[in-house]
């Protein structure tokens, strides 16, 4: 058994007999040996070279696929014999000294350092970002010039945590808190680790197939987008976010490679299922004016000059968020030219703060990650979207020129809560006029989610381009009516200030409407949800007409979390209305609760994704649900329905 080896079966609590462990990130600095490490001079243009423990110095870091049960989102960094050439990693210091990149081996050149933020492992992996403190670094030499202490941007220090070392370990962190009781359950696809969906496809048979990263391109398929199966194994591209596209030639994949150093393509084998694929080979290689980042290609389309293309979203040496295009040679896709910026965006549409509450401020995009770009409804107008790190943002605009460029004229916000990474999904033929459906899931920081339900694909949503022309209208897909429960239903004829009851439970879809000749100047339509019989603890969700809720002067959408969960979460999320005339007479309200992912649309004009965690002195089945409308006497005459919500298997 290899030291690596040993070292892993050590931290999962097997028997050991050599030192060899995990460099963690919970000791203590004391420059005791088991915090010292030989690390690569950081001299602009030094070798790469092994990292090696002060310690024992025939112990160097090296990979493995999961350390202590635990899988690392790239690879973990594990301490292992210097000779195992089967394991073993070099280093190089880049971007002034504070990023560690991996030098070899070949398959992981150019991933960086990364501090696993769940468990304080270290890993390798594929991206490098300019905002992510746990992937700087900072070291303090010591009298020999080469053994020093390894600190991250978190203020952690790197060490060697065994049983015969000095380490000054704090104590353990309490164990992990029990799986909540309002997990989703009408959210089919959901994952400890899952993130961005890739490649949403609708075939001529009627399947939808989507491809979601966790499992590097584990495969889904469905009839209805609510009941989905897996549709064979894993393709084994990667964890990165791609696309699929069609053309008269065949279908094909495209994603990242793992350092980001280019764009693969793979043809399907099996047109029809999508099972089997091609081996992948590199067809668009980075472009001079792009920088570190360069990913998620979005669906090859094919635009009124003839050629067909393609779209990567990549960060700009002039510190800007680009959507690169790239031209292909035929409809076979197997050859590129670099056809310059489709688009640009220089700064974000306000920013998210705390990962679910939107603020009107804006910041500086750097990245275009998860891009997409398609026509919309046959009306020549064209809508983009893409995940500006802080913000899910669409535009809409028009698109002209040769090689095309998109030029756009509004823009906002795809989800102003928990929703990113989004990607669309339509037919092989991809016409103008055919459907949309927006595919997302629940975000990378998730601070106020339930506990150990993991993160969820939202609810698709189907996009259309609304009556002003500017803006899109976004709403659940219809098909989740058929969740609705029989029987279940009650219905509020009449909404005033005292709580009208609705279907009790956790998996709950309220309906809500006021109608009026001018908006409301004061007022709201809202609903308590996942609330205690005894009104202790509730999620407040509706329209504030007024807008004072989140400091706006137009209505805005809300999510009050700051009585539902026994203290420990008082976010306000709010969706600003930015013009109130597109409300157009009408508010209406859906509010899909699903445990503690809650998604709640006004109009179809703007949504706001939440994630509360309730406590458990309440089972979910004894939660009861109200509707109200503080709306003054004649102003505006309001009512809602509700039905409880089935179920959904997970996929087999």
């Amino acid at each position: 058994m290899s030291a690596l080896a040993l070292a892993i079966a050590a931290i999962a609590g097997a028997p050991a007999t050599t030192a060899a462990a995990n460099p963690m990130t919970d000791c203590v600095c004391s420059s005791s040996p088991a915090e010292l490490f030989l690390l690569p001079s950081n001299v602009s243009g030094a070798p790469a070279a092994q990292i090696r423990s002060q310690a024992n110095t025939s112990l160097c870091w090296g990979y493995a696929k999961s350390a202590g049960g635990t899988t690392c989102d790239g690879v973990c960094v594990m301490l292992g014999d210097c000779g195992d050439s089967a394991v073993a990693m070099t280093w190089r210091w880049d971007r002034n000294g504070t990023w560690l990149r991996v030098a070899s081996p070949a398959s992981l050149s150019g991933w960086c350092l990364d501090e696993n933020l769940e468990n304080h492992y270290l890993q390798a992996y594929p991206s490098c970002n300019e905002g992510d403190t746990h992937q700087l670094w900072r070291q303090d030499g010591f009298p020999n010039g080469r053994v020093h202490e390894l600190w991250s941007g978190k203020d952690f220090c790197m060490a060697e945590r065994s049983a015969d070392l000095t380490c000054n370990v704090p104590p353990p962190p309490p164990p992990p808190r029990p799986r909540s009781a309002f997990c989703p359950t009408y959210h089919p696809i959901t994952a400890a680790g899952l993130y961005d969906p890739s490649g949403p496809l609708l075939d001529d048979e009627g399947w939808w197939h989507v491809w979601e990263d966790a499992g590097g391109w584990s495969h889904y398929v469905s009839r209805d987008l609510l009941h989905w199966d897996t549709g064979g194994p894993s393709t084994g591209f990667g964890g990165l976010t791609g696309s699929v596209a069609v053309t008269p030639s065949g279908t094909f994949a495209f994603f990242p490679e793992g350092n980001q150093k280019g764009v693969d393509m793979a043809p399907s084998t099996d047109a029809a299922n999508l099972t089997t694929w091609g081996k992948g080979a590199r067809v668009i290689t980075v472009p001079e004016m792009a920088g570190a980042n360069f990913r998620d290609p979005l669906r090859a389309f094919k635009w009124s000059d003839g050629a067909w293309y393609v779209g990567v979203g990549c960060n700009n040496k002039s510190n800007s968020a680009d959507l690169c295009l790239f031209q292909a040679a035929d409809d076979r896709l197997s050859q590129f030219t670099f056809a310059g910026s489709m688009f640009t965006a220089t700064e974000t549409y306000g920013r998210m703060e705390n990962g679910g509450v939107w603020r009107n401020d804006s910041g500086k995009a750097i990245m275009m990650e998860c891009p997409d770009i398609f026509p919309l409804g046959g009306t020549g107008k064209w809508m983009a979207i893409g995940s500006l790190y802080s913000t899910n943002q669409w535009w809409v605009g028009t698109v002209a020129g040769s090689p095309p460029r998109f030029s756009p004229e509004s823009v906002g916000i795809l989800d102003y809560g928990y929703g990113y990474a989004a990607k669309t999904g339509t037919t092989r033929r991809a016409l103008p006029t055919d459907r949309r459906v927006v595919f997302g899931f629940t975000g990378w920081s998730e601070p106020t989610a339930a506990t150990g339900c993991g993160r969820a694909l939202i609810i698709p949503r189907d996009v259309t381009l609304g009556p002003d022309g500017a803006s899109p209208r976004i709403n659940p897909i219809p098909e989740l009516q058929a969740l609705r429960v029989p029987g279940s239903e009650v219905t509020v004829p009449s909404l005033g200030p005292v709580p009208e009851p609705l279907t009790p439970g956790p998996a709950v879809w309220v309906s809500a409407q006021c109608s009026f000749s001018a908006v409301p100047a004061a007022g709201a339509l809202f609903a308590h949800v996942l609330a205690t019989a005894d009104g202790s603890e509730f999620t407040e969700v509706g329209v504030d007409f007024s807008g004072a809720v989140g400091g706006w002067t137009v209505p805005a959408l809300y999510a009050n979390h700051s009585a539902c969960c026994g203290g420990r979460d008082a976010m306000v999320q709010t969706a600003p209305v930015a013009d109130p005339a597109l409300l157009g007479g009408h508010a209406n309200l859906t509010i899909l609760v699903d445990g503690g992912l809650i998604e709640v649309f006004l109009n179809g004009v703007v949504a706001l994704t939440a994630l509360v965690n309730p406590t458990n002195a309440t089972a979910p089945a004894a939660r009861v649900n109200t509707l109200a409308a503080t709306v003054a006497a004649g102003a505006a005459a309001c009512s809602g329905a509700s039905w409880a919500v089935a179920p959904v298997p997970a996929p087999v």
